[in-house]
């Protein structure tokens, strides 16, 4: 069994920015070619002005997770008309992490910024990236965009996209409990005990929790139990 994307198994989501119709939820759906983000484009002739845009995608998970692979792309482009010594464009993206009783990190590589004049048009791209080295006790993950604009005359314009974040891993952790049903061997996930665990195991001198999930899960096992309400099952971890 693969990791699973964390973001959309494990995590809580707080968004800052993004139009109608590519906010939020389009920058973490698995799709590269959607987005969660913003653009302007003002101006013209002797028009005078500034704008930017901001856009957050942030994500907190329920408990510190080891996340073995981020994937990301983040987009900006920055546009300012008029004449020499007039404009300014600038741009900033990054995707950072937090591990627990820590501040939010950069990953490596993955900062980009411009502030300057570029005589038109700047664009930076990063494309589909993998960052591959895993990360223990992770508790949050955040991609960031920022584009501005600005002219003493003339027209400007700016995008701020965040396409896609991702962070891969294992929601569940293997202590060793095995199921066996003929050939085919199952990993039984748990977590650090909670009050909210109903099925709990002991090894050596630690308690853990088994969360119970429910039948249609992605990481449901075959092991049905009975919680007093509904029939759920025990999580598998690969």
């Amino acid at each position: 069994m693969a990791d699973k994307n964390l973001i959309i198994y494990s995590a809580s989501h707080a968004y800052t920015g993004g139009a109608a119709g590519h906010e939020g939820a389009y920058g973490i759906d698995e799709n590269f070619s959607t987005y969660h983000g913003d653009e302007y484009s003002l101006g013209g002739g002797s028009w005078a002005g500034s704008a930017s845009k901001t856009i957050i995608s942030e994500h907190t998970f329920s408990r510190p997770l080891t996340v073995n692979s981020i994937k990301y792309r983040i987009y900006a482009q920055g546009y300012s008309g008029g004449p020499d010594g007039g404009r300014n464009v600038q741009y900033l993206m990054y995707v950072q992490y937090k591990v627990s009783g820590g501040e939010y990190q950069d990953l490596p590589n993955s900062r980009f910024s411009y502030n300057g004049d570029p005589g038109g048009t700047i664009t930076k791209d990063t494309g589909e990236v993998t960052f591959s080295t895993p990360i223990n006790n992770v508790v949050a993950i955040k991609a960031y965009c920022y584009v501005y604009s600005s002219t003493t005359e003339g027209g400007i314009s700016g995008h701020a996209y965040i396409y896609e974040i991702e962070a891969f891993g294992q929601p569940y952790d293997d202590i060793g409990i095995r199921f066996y049903k003929g050939a085919a061997v199952y990993k039984i996930g748990v977590e650090p005990l909670l009050s909210t665990h109903k099925l709990r195991i002991r090894k050596g001198s630690t308690t853990y929790g088994i969360p119970l999930l429910a039948t249609t899960d992605a990481l449901a096992s075959p092991i049905r139990i009975y919680d007093g309400s509904a029939v759920k099952s025990l999580p598998l971890v690969d």
